[in-house]
């Protein structure tokens, strides 16, 4: 008897090795996880930081002039005119429906110059 608990007491120790061996795997994996999931939170964060400095340095460059002409409109085109002209662009240009988000974020630039002007002649009269 023993014999039976001497050999026993082996195997529910090399059970024990082999589970710790394991957790110590997993416990690996989940840092090594850790610290890939960090870096890439780290580089998606800079990458939109880029995006959003970018996206700014053409933020001015637009006049109103260019303005009307990228959403093909003239000066004197009613209010729905300018949002249809907009809304058939974007529909086209939006980067879910194979644009990119430079064109799109062009043409919201475009519209928003437009409104904001329309926006002072009217306060103005």
């Amino acid at each position: 008897t023993d014999i039976i608990r001497n050999k026993d007491l082996k195997e529910d120790k090399i059970k024990t090795t082999n589970v710790n061996i394991l957790l110590n795997r997993v416990r690996l994996d989940q840092k090594r996880m850790l610290r890939k999931r960090i870096i890439f939170d780290m580089l998606l964060n800079i990458f939109r930081n880029k995006q959003r400095v970018n996206q700014n340095e053409y933020k001015h460059n637009l006049s109103l002039k260019e303005s009307y002409e990228l959403l093909g409109i003239d000066e004197n085109a009613s209010l729905e005119v300018i949002i249809k002209s907009h809304k058939e662009l974007i529909r086209k240009l939006h980067p879910d429906k194979g644009g990119n988000s430079y064109l799109s974020a062009r043409v919201n630039e475009a519209r928003d110059i437009i409104l904001a002007d329309r926006e002072r002649r009217e306060q103005n009269g």
